[in-house]
């Protein structure tokens, strides 16, 4: 509880009061106003992105230490989707593969496209899994939800080389949704910026 209120408090600090906006639930609300849009955070976002940590799963961090993902060049305006290389540590240095990633809706009720689609198959067994997009400052954090890793969150390298946290609005909305679940992936001493 005092997580949250700390989380709460930070974010009025951090944002200008405006007139309506007055409580931690009105500059909650005021900030997810508009539900992500996968194709401005596809096409827009740079940079190495880490796994800071995630709600299920607890073996997942154990077997892909440090992952992350970069797009490899622009994003494709026809299709809707781009090529992203991600990478994790292995005992023996870095374990490194790409996939092709599109984007789709959870349902029609969503204005723009609030999926990424990734096939992960390998060989012949097809698995395509869908990652939905619940937050992003499209900048530095991504909030997912994944079926198998439940919430995640996603943070780009350099700031957390800066900052050495997670932006503070993603992680209240972490805390919120997980309620106190959370497995780390990245660790600060192992994982290169």
């Amino acid at each position: 509880m005092s997580l949250t209120l700390l989380g709460a408090l930070t974010i009025l600090a951090s944002n200008p009061i405006l007139g309506h906006v007055c409580t931690p639930r009105d500059v909650i609300a005021q900030n997810l106003e508009i539900a992500p849009d996968a194709w401005k955070l596809m096409s827009q976002t740079e940079g190495k992105f880490f796994l800071v940590y995630h709600s299920e799963d607890g073996t997942f961090h154990r077997s892909y230490p440090c992952l992350n993902a970069i797009r490899n060049g622009p994003a494709t305006p026809t299709t809707k989707e781009a090529e992203y290389y991600y990478s994790y540590r292995t005992s023996s240095g870095f374990m490194r593969d790409k996939r092709n990633v599109k984007l789709d809706k959870k349902d029609d009720a969503y204005k723009h496209y609030n999926e990424f689609t990734i096939d992960l198959s390998s060989g012949a067994d097809q698995n395509v899994q869908d990652f939905q997009v619940i937050y992003t400052d499209y900048s530095d954090c991504i909030l997912f939800w994944y079926w198998k890793l439940g919430y995640q969150v996603w943070v780009r390298g350099s700031y957390l080389k800066e900052n050495r946290k997670v932006p503070s609005l993603c992680s209240l909305l972490y805390e919120l949704l997980a309620q106190g679940k959370k497995h780390v992936v990245y660790d600060w001493k192992r994982c290169t910026l």
